[in-house]
């Protein structure tokens, strides 16, 4: 086996198996960890409070006597613990192993390896997730030396992944366009048209708005039509979200206050979130993705809810940029925080709950109120806003 290359890491393994114990140790010492070894869950949490902050990854059996590596788990990751962002690497024999996979990622594990499996790749798949926390960590600290490098980062960084998501949606409408297109007079034809329209429209504006794309200044608020505003997205992210199916509520017009391109962003990343959580969970009974808009008293929400792979309730989104349970499975952690920064420069908020795992997630966009358009001294309104 290769020696490490890296930066050393330091590593906590937690087994009840002494054998299995101290040859991890051992392997993982030989590529240069510093190796911390724990036969019970009382032994790991233990070693977290005496040496608090220095561990880059807890390697854990599920299958103990007493408290089992879930506990661990769920311990690490509960609100407000100091060792959240710390990687979690589960190992088991145990069965079902679908279903223990599927609760251990939804808990915030970055991998999930069942045994029996050659111990040295177990320790290479340790290794490279030391190597991806440690690079993740050190951009962190990175950005936070100084925060105007931070800022332009985290801007650069969240307008490719707005770009990214709306590319693709314009390659797809377009090719709905090629294959749908029979005349002028095929109405299937003039809505992939009208949705490839949209996506450009859309992809234009992030592009043109990185310097201002997460204030107020930059994107000036005005009432738009809710209801219309979710009719338009829900067609157009549809091609994308298949087999997952979209039911978009009817609802009669519901005015808010906001910018209705940067609705729009957010809107999209919270389908696409939600098809992405249905496909890892895949439920036997089919995607569902709800969209509801609601008035309510001085506020109006988009509700979106799905029957995903959801997540514990002791899991809270505080939407903080690159915080992700899935550094290892192609998260970067900043959709969901830009638009959490863009539902603030409109005056409102956005939240996620879950009941528990494979229970699906809810999504709530938060805006204020507005008359119809039609009905406001536009110039007042918008000195009101100032």
């Amino acid at each position: 086996m290769r020696k490490h290359s890296k930066t050393p890491g330091k590593i906590l393994v937690v087994d009840d198996n002494p054998t299995v114990l101290k040859l991890l140790g051992t392997l993982l010492a030989e590529e240069g960890m510093g190796v911390t070894l724990a036969a019970s869950v009382p032994e790991a949490r233990a070693a977290l409070a005496a040496e608090r902050g220095a561990f880059d990854l807890v390697l854990s059996d599920i299958s103990m006597p007493g408290e089992t590596g879930f506990d661990l788990l769920q311990w690490i990751k509960q609100d407000g613990s100091p060792y959240r962002d710390l990687p979690v690497l589960l190992t088991t024999a145990q069965l079902p192993e679908a279903e223990n996979r599927i609760k251990g990622l939804a808990m915030g594990a970055v991998d999930y390896v069942v045994r029996p499996i050659e111990l040295s790749e177990l320790v290479l798949r340790a290794i490279h997730a030391i190597e991806h926390f440690q690079r993740v960590r050190s951009l962190e600290r990175s950005l936070q030396d100084s925060e105007n490098l931070a800022m332009v980062g985290r801007l650069l960084a969240a307008s490719h992944h707005e770009i990214k998501n709306l590319a693709l949606l314009v390659h797809t409408s377009a090719e709905q366009t090629i294959k749908r297109f029979g005349g002028v007079g095929d109405s299937q034809a003039q809505t992939c048209l009208a949705a490839l329209a949209q996506s450009t429209e859309l992809l234009t504006d992030v592009a043109r708005s990185v310097s201002t794309l997460l204030t107020p200044e930059g994107a000036v608020c005005r009432p738009f039509d809710l209801t219309v505003l979710v009719q338009d997205v829900t067609r157009l992210v549809e091609p994308q979200v298949r087999p997952c199916w979209i039911d978009a509520r009817e609802a009669s017009a519901i005015w808010a206050a906001g910018h209705p391109v940067r609705a729009k962003q957010i809107l999209i990343n919270l389908l696409l979130n939600a098809a992405d959580a249905i496909r890892e969970l895949d439920p036997e009974d089919g995607g569902r993705i709800t969209v509801t808009v609601e008035s309510d008293g001085e506020s109006r929400k988009v509700v979106v809810k799905d029957n995903g792979i959801g997540f514990e309730k002791s899991q809270r989104s505080d939407f903080k940029a690159f915080a992700t349970t899935k550094k290892l499975r192609g998260g970067q952690g900043l959709g969901l925080w830009l638009c959490s920064k863009l539902a603030q420069n409109m005056g409102g908020s956005l939240t996620l709950s879950s009941d528990g795992v494979r229970q699906g997630a809810t999504a709530v966009l938060t805006l204020p109120a507005s008359a119809a358009a039609d009905d406001l001294d536009i110039e007042k309104y918008l000195r009101e806003l100032d």
